[in-house]
């Protein structure tokens, strides 16, 4: 599945999708599972990079659903499809009900995507709990301290942080 799905996005957006990565994260996943017909979902959440993210990104709500099961990524009709929807300026995909395809001109450019959409994935999803009234499970304010070290570390790398780490590679 990811040979014809990745072949025909390469081969349809060329030099504009040098690097296809197709994850499941979390976070994201979690959000493409609940995707209806907006289009915007990713505006409404808190995170400070949020309306950026949002214009860079595409959403096909149906995507898994829309196919039998067993069967995604088995025809080139599917990478169309998916390249189609890459249009001027998006390089990011939530595909509904499945997870989330980027498209970028380095690994670097990719996996910064990647990064800043679980975390405004992340916002979204813990505001949407906050507002419902549901209690999340507290962390040590130690244990949450050294976790935000971590990924403040992480979330404020960009892509010439990661070209960095390619390269001493």
């Amino acid at each position: 599945a990811a040979f014809v799905i990745h072949s025909v996005i390469h081969s349809r957006l060329g030099a504009q999708a040098r690097v296809v990565l197709h994850t499941h994260q979390p976070w994201a996943t979690s959000l493409c599972c609940t995707l209806d017909s907006d289009k915007d979902v990713l505006s409404r959440s808190p995170h400070p990079a949020a309306a950026a993210l949002a214009a860079k990104t595409a959403v096909d709500p149906v995507f898994a659903l829309a196919r039998p099961p067993g069967t995604l990524g088995q025809e080139n009709e599917d990478g169309a499809a998916l390249a189609a929807l890459f249009t001027a300026g998006k390089t990011v995909l939530l595909m509904g009900g499945h997870g989330v395809t980027v498209i970028g001109d380095s690994v670097a450019e990719a996996m910064a995507e990647l990064i800043l959409l679980e975390a405004v994935a992340r916002a979204l999803i813990l505001d949407g709990a906050a507002q419902a009234g549901i209690a999340l499970p507290a962390a040590s304010s130690d244990k949450a301290q050294r976790l935000w070290r971590h990924a403040e570390g992480v979330i404020s790398m960009g892509p010439e942080d990661y070209r960095a780490m390619l390269a001493e590679t």
